[in-house]
């Protein structure tokens, strides 16, 4: 693993970039981690018969992937959520340098209720301008989509599933499947599913137009597809791969959120 070299650090900025050096570094083990876990998942297909019908049975063992994984997701999301906050302490404490910081933290709200009870208290001593643009960041305050759709939101929630739940990730489903059966006859019979088949539930893919006789004893079976792991809960990430949501969440942190800060930490002398 090379890592993320850490950037050049603005004064009060050192924990946030370093927080985002380290979200990095453990994504990048995740993706590493996945990629292994996917390669050596084993993936059966079995054919069956019944009187003038047959069809194909397919299944991946051992479906439910490690927890390790989701200890490293969880790594993740920390790191990420974290920078946050230590990107309100840094705000207030270059007005501040003494400042204790013990009830601020940077505010993920997907209900402007949420906004006006906490937000005072959250970003006391955070000069006006800069609350401004927390505020503008709020899920709630946007003026396209769904507040639980936001990353922010999807970051918060995710980081809140793995403080108080139980694990982030579970098995894998494959897309773009495509099985090659290869018949009594020489031919190679070729079956495309639209769906993903989701690992831990046993699929039946019927052989139409295919007589058993051309299967029957039990005949050459090839699986190919493109396997992902998901989160083991549903929320607005829908079938999203973890990877897919990691990355984005890390982009957009990194380039969409903390970028718009640093002109308050470049005015201290």
């Amino acid at each position: 693993m090379t890592g993320i070299p850490a950037p050049e650090s603005l004064p009060w900025m050192h924990s946030v970039d370093a927080k985002i050096v380290r979200a990095g570094e453990h994504l990048e083990v995740l993706s590493k981690e996945i990629h292994d876990y996917l390669r050596a998942a084993k993936r059966t297909t079995i054919p069956k018969v019944d009187g003038d019908v047959s069809w194909l049975v397919h299944w991946v063992e051992n479906p439910t992937s490690s927890l390790h994984l989701s200890t490293v997701v969880g790594d993740v999301v920390f790191n990420l959520r974290s920078a946050l906050d230590n990107l309100v302490c840094g705000l207030i404490r270059k007005k501040d340098s003494t400042a204790p910081c013990k009830k601020s933290q940077f505010p993920i709200c997907v209900s402007t209720d949420r906004w006006e009870k906490d937000s005072e208290k959250w970003l006391k001593g955070v000069e006006p301008d800069a609350q401004k643009i927390i505020k503008g960041l709020q899920p709630c305050f946007k003026d396209y989509g769904k507040p639980e759709d936001d990353p922010l939101a999807v970051l918060n929630t995710l980081g809140n599933m793995d403080k108080h739940r139980a694990v982030l990730v579970t098995g894998s489903y494959d897309r773009h499947v495509e099985f090659s059966v290869h018949l009594n006859d020489g031919r190679i019979h070729r079956v495309m599913l639209m769906e993903p088949i989701h690992a831990g539930y046993p699929a039946t893919i019927p052989l139409e137009n295919i007589h058993p006789r051309l299967v029957s004893p039990k005949v050459r079976v090839e699986s190919f597809g493109t396997g992902f792991v998901i989160f083991h809960e549903s929320g607005a990430w829908g079938e999203r791969p973890v990877l897919d949501i990691m990355f984005s969440l890390l982009g957009y942190v990194k380039d969409r959120v903390i970028p718009r800060f640093k002109p308050f930490f470049e005015t201290i002398v």
